[in-house]
């Protein structure tokens, strides 16, 4: 529940909030051993670091997720964190780590036949 909140917060642009709703659910998360949980703080976090403009903090919570997703084999989470990975390159200056990023979750979308993978054809474009 925190860190949907801490997600919806995030999308509302309140990003005092979202860090607080967010930090506050890692620890649960932590507390609890919930890797799927910690997973979406990480990736929630990258985004709200990238938004802040902290690009090496993102990429590495957005890496931690990526991770985290890998290993619980959740294919539709993996393609939005490499769809992060690929934002925070392009935001740092770095276009081909950004298209590698957008194609391989480009690839997972189109497998699972989700519109997401349609977006990544833009950026990729």
């Amino acid at each position: 529940m925190l860190a949907t909140l801490g997600d919806l917060r995030l999308k509302q642009g309140e990003l005092g909030a979202a860090r607080q709703l967010l930090t506050e659910a890692e620890v649960m998360f932590t507390e609890m051993d919930l890797p799927d949980g910690l997973a979406f703080v990480d990736y929630t976090l990258g985004m709200l670091l990238l938004a802040e403009g902290e690009l090496a903090a993102a990429a590495a919570r957005a890496e931690a997720a990526l991770r985290r997703y890998a290993a619980a084999g959740v294919p539709v989470w993996r393609a939005r964190t490499a769809a992060l990975l690929g934002d925070i390159a392009a935001a740092g200056g770095a276009p081909g780590d950004a298209e590698e990023h957008w194609t391989t979750a480009r690839r997972i979308f189109a497998e699972l036949g989700l519109p997401e993978a349609a977006e990544l054809d833009r950026k990729l474009g």
